[in-house]
């Protein structure tokens, strides 16, 4: 499980892990009265950099998705998360140099989210 986290916190992604799917929790030291574990508790500031340098994509991927939906409330969210995915993205020199495209994607997908919250 704890490769797991790691593989996840290198790429940039955090999860919540339920307790019962990790096996070697008392070597951990995680209070065991929550039925669920962040990874940052098992693994702490570790792979900051590459969550800080990532995580635009998770949000991104999130506000891609709450476009889907056609209230207000989801896509106000929505613009919410793609305005800090480009926030997040502007501040990562490797997402600039690595992927300098999704800032065109970032921008499209803002304008988009803008344009259905303007018909409802």
């Amino acid at each position: 499980m704890v490769d797991y986290a790691r593989c996840l916190y290198k790429k940039g992604v955090t999860t919540v892990i339920e307790k019962k799917d990790f096996t070697e929790l008392e070597k951990a030291g995680v209070n065991s009265a929550n039925h669920w574990l962040f990874v940052s508790d098992v693994i702490p500031n570790e792979y900051k950099n590459e969550i800080i340098n990532n995580s635009w994509t998770n949000l991104l991927a999130t506000a891609s998705s709450l476009l889907m939906y056609s209230d207000k409330a989801s896509l106000r969210l929505a613009l919410r998360n793609i305005k800090l995915a480009g926030m997040m993205f502007k501040r990562s020199p490797k997402a600039r140099s690595k992927f300098p495209d999704f800032a065109i994607v970032i921008s499209d997908l803002e304008n988009r989210i803008t344009q259905k919250l303007r018909r409802l």
